[in-house]
């Protein structure tokens, strides 16, 4: 399993990846398949385009022979900040429990690290068991929980 950043061009990819996550796990994330086919393609270029390089936005892919399995994505909270947020985690249903959450995550850590990140933050639907097990494994705390959500956070060192 290879874990890398996104390239220049990809933003088919990029968007492929990300609507099948939105139609296979509607209920892990706060936008939906039908909004995002909505989108312009324009819209999809710029986001991709945003993550290729800089600190600001970085997605990651996880994949196996130029099929990608898997992508995660941090975003600067707010500009000049220390902070960041894990979005548009996912991974494809026949490659979970293989370890590539853990390895897909770990990699963006390192990444924020790197980068001068302090904290990264990630908000988990309250009803998804398995990712808030999954996040606590992998260090991140909860935070606070609010109504559908739960807040959680890891400090990086």
């Amino acid at each position: 399993m290879r874990i890398r950043r996104i390239l220049p061009d990809e933003y088919d990819i990029f968007k492929q990846t990300r609507l099948t996550a939105l139609k296979t796990d509607p209920q892990a994330f706060g936008s939906t398949f039908e909004h995002s086919l909505e989108r312009t393609e324009e819209s999809w270029i710029d986001q991709a385009e945003s993550c290729v390089s800089g600190r600001e936005r970085a997605t990651f892919f996880a994949g196996e022979d130029d099929i990608v399995v898997g992508m995660a994505s941090i975003y600067q909270t707010e500009p000049d900040s220390t902070s960041g947020e894990l979005i548009q985690m996912w991974v494809s249903p026949q490659y979970r429990g293989k370890a590539v959450s853990s390895a897909i995550i770990q990699v963006l850590l390192d990444w924020a690290e790197t980068e001068g990140y302090e904290q990264i933050i990630a908000e988990v639907r309250s009803s998804n068991k398995r990712a808030l097990r999954f996040y606590e494994k992998m260090g991140f705390l909860i935070n606070r929980r609010e109504d559908e959500s739960v807040f959680m956070y890891i400090i990086l060192s």
